[in-house]
């Protein structure tokens, strides 16, 4: 073999081995290094959803959502606890303020393919929140670099920033007379993404005490 196909050899192992190890990274929740840890991790990715769109010959979208709910900050109050070392008290202040966020707003983390373009005024898609039948539109969404570690290995191997964008959407908790979305009799909630071309894909969780819950 010449030294030119060993050199190309070498670079091609090379790269392979690096496109490896980014992929595994977020994929294996062992990076934290304990049972219970990982158990969280696993715990907190039974509320993702995830849903795809279809043209006749390819995909037109992919969404994995991450609702930011009480069960879902509570884990990320712990992994960002422990990666930095802190205790159980540090632990409960940063659950405190991540908890009082979910007393002001419904949040999601979506992750979709990069061609996807979401936004009020030049984005291709939309999305509406259905609680127990009643639609809201929401606040804000918007196109964020990098969301905190911790979330990435929530979302493990659906999280691939060569390939997709995470966003950020936010609805407000209460309705226009003050009142809150999610109540003590309500029973689930959707969220509903729509395209410019009528195409329409839905993700839905149940609330309650067997299902997600949001608020103090």
């Amino acid at each position: 073999m010449s030294k030119s196909a060993v050199r190309s050899t070498s670079v091609f192992l090379a790269l392979l081995a690096l496109s490896g190890c980014r992929n595994d990274k977020w994929g294996d929740p062992a990076w934290y290094g304990r049972e219970s840890t990982v158990a969280d991790i696993a715990a907190a990715r039974t509320y993702m959803r995830s849903v795809a769109l279809y043209g006749q010959l390819s995909t037109d979208a992919v969404f994995d959502v991450l609702p930011l709910s009480n069960q879902v900050r509570t884990t990320f109050a712990s992994l960002y606890a422990q990666r930095r070392g802190k205790g159980a008290v540090w632990r409960d202040s940063v659950l405190r303020k991540e908890l009082a966020r979910n007393k002001r707003c419904i949040a999601f983390y979506i992750v979709t393919l990069r061609e996807v373009l979401f936004g009020e005024h030049c984005g291709e898609w939309c999305m509406t929140l259905s609680v127990d039948g009643r639609r809201y539109q929401p606040a804000s969404i918007r196109a964020t670099r990098a969301i905190p570690v911790e979330y990435k290995h929530i979302f493990g191997r659906a999280y691939a920033p060569r390939f997709k964008v995470p966003y950020e959407v936010i609805f407000y908790a209460h309705d226009e007379e003050g009142k809150p979305l999610v109540r003590p009799d309500t029973n689930s909630m959707t969220l509903y993404i729509r395209s410019d071309t009528g195409k329409e894909a839905s993700v839905s969780w149940d609330i309650g005490p067997s299902g997600i819950t949001f608020g103090g």
